[in-house]
């Protein structure tokens, strides 16, 4: 759902303006910001990296959570040009708009969260969802569940259109915590992606989507 140090950014070069007001016992908060920023681009198959340049983006993010913590409710739009990149040609803008939705609901032991976005674009869009189901058993068990998807319409003329899941993924995890600064974690992703699979190219135009499962276990320090 989030770009993982690709297709995002975490600060815009330009105006922010955040305000925090109560509403009774509730908590609102509001930020709108103006700007531009510099946004990394990967191919999804091939993995080639290029920078695009945004610019004249702007957009707000508005939350609302109740005075338990126990509902929290978020939405977000924003609209900005866009120029170079892995899709663009040189010397052509495109604009784009997205908008979010962000739902969490349960604090302890449980917490399900959902959240969805979609971004519009020449020739389509990119629509990007999940949900997360979280359950802590006991101070040193905690297990969880997640179900992701990633939709792409992308219509080229007199070629093709391509309407269909790019990603969807099903995980399974389990933490066990020895203490607050160590942890070991078991987790398996069951996974239907045209990504890049063993250095081989999937055209999302004339072939199905790999399956994938991965079995992860690691074991995380802070001090």
């Amino acid at each position: 759902f989030y770009g993982e140090g690709t297709w995002t950014s975490d600060s815009v070069d330009g105006l922010v303006l955040t305000q925090d007001f109560p509403l009774g016992d509730w908590l609102a908060s509001f930020d709108a910001y103006y700007g531009k920023w510099e946004r990394i681009e990967t191919d999804g198959n091939t993995l080639r990296f290029d920078i695009a340049e945004i610019s004249g983006a702007l957009g707000f993010y508005a939350w609302l959570e109740s005075p338990s913590g126990q509902l929290r409710v978020g939405v977000g739009a924003n609209r900005f040009e866009v120029e170079g990149g892995v899709n663009l040609a040189p010397g052509v803008t495109d604009a784009e708009e997205t908008r979010y939705f962000s739902l969490q609901v349960g604090e302890q032991p449980w917490r399900l969260r959902f959240e969805i976005s979609r971004r519009d674009f020449t020739g389509g869009y990119w629509q990007a969802s999940y949900g997360e189901l979280v359950f802590r058993a006991s101070e040193t068990w905690q297990f969880a569940a997640l179900y992701d998807v990633g939709h792409l319409f992308f219509e080229v003329p007199f070629f093709a259109t391509f309407d269909d899941p790019i990603e969807e993924l099903f995980a399974l995890s389990a933490t066990y915590s020895w203490s607050e600064s160590l942890k070991f974690k078991l987790e398996h992703h069951w996974a239907e992606t045209y990504g890049q699979i063993e250095d081989r190219t999937i055209s999302i135009f004339f072939e199905e989507p790999e399956d994938v499962s991965l079995l992860i276990a690691s074991i995380a320090w802070s001090f």
